[in-house]
């Protein structure tokens, strides 16, 4: 039975042996350990893939935590249509409430929203040559799109890591943005608005191939992906 850190070496799910760890457990709560993590010294990039709901809670929680963010990219949102609603992109629509409150609070964000990720597509021929896991799992993503009558699959996740990694190879333009949470059609949607003032910038266009160094990343001569 794997045992809690701090004790005796853990088990993995594989059989093999973790290190012995005498660190404390981290908090349980995610917002704390966030908030604690901020507070220490150097800089403090955030990359979130989902709904805001912990960002907004730190920032209501832990105001001087959340001032000290460096740069937070999320991949969320659309300045077009929706993918979950006509108007709304999912992670928007999970919690607009929450994108509401980290739009309005002025922190450095960066918006990977779903109208520059649909730019980062892939097909079967751009297949990357990995191991067989990988290989299977990105196939059967692939899938999805081909199913539905499509040339390709767009990618989402890697396409914000990636602005995370080399803001570089995107555009970006300062942009005020408005969450609607009203209980009607709009419920998620977001709206950018040209605000040269705006510590929220928008990604408008990719300046190389995104989809390019994300399947890189995946080959079998560069286990490491894209870290520099």
């Amino acid at each position: 039975m794997a045992q809690r850190c701090g004790s005796a070496a853990r088990v993995s799910t594989n059989g093999g042996h973790l290190p012995q760890s005498d660190a404390p457990p981290p908090p349980a709560d995610a917002v704390a350990a966030l908030a604690g993590w901020l507070m220490q010294d150097g800089p403090r990039n955030l990359l979130a893939l989902g709904p805001l709901t912990n960002i907004a809670q730190l920032v209501q929680a832990h105001p001087e935590a959340a001032a000290r963010i460096t740069r937070l990219v999320w991949m969320g949102g659309s300045d077009g249509p929706g993918n979950h609603s006509p108007l709304a992109e999912f992670n928007a629509l999970a919690d607009p409430e929450a994108a509401a409150i980290v739009a309005e609070a002025g922190l450095p964000l960066d918006v990977i929203d779903l109208m520059i990720c649909r730019q980062a597509v892939f097909g079967p021929a751009d297949l990357p040559e990995t191991d067989p896991l990988t290989a299977d799992l990105l196939g059967g993503y692939l899938d999805i799109g081909l199913s539905r009558g499509r040339p390709g699959m767009a990618i989402y996740d890697p396409v914000a890591a990636l602005a995370m990694l080399r803001p570089e190879a995107f555009a970006f333009a300062s942009r005020a943005m408005a969450v609607s949470t009203a209980g009607d059609g709009t419920y998620g949607a977001t709206r950018f608005t040209e605000d040269p003032q705006s510590r929220t910038r928008l990604a408008t266009a990719p300046l190389e191939d995104l989809a390019r160094p994300c399947l890189d990343a995946l080959r079998k001569e560069a286990p490491h992906g894209l870290s520099r």
